[in-house]
């Protein structure tokens, strides 16, 4: 798991959080892809 988080990780959690409470689920968070998943494993930390 990276210890930092992405732009793009960023721009789902801004979705997320603006979506109203009932229509928010856990895809929301999860990458497009499993190479989006797989590709930021070795980040560096920033924070």
């Amino acid at each position: 798991m990276p210890n930092w988080i992405t732009d793009e990780e960023q721009e789902r959690i801004r979705k997320f959080a603006a979506t109203p409470r009932y229509q928010r689920g856990p895809h929301f968070l999860e990458p497009e892809s499993e190479e989006d998943s797989d590709e930021h494993e070795e980040a560096p930390t920033r924070r």
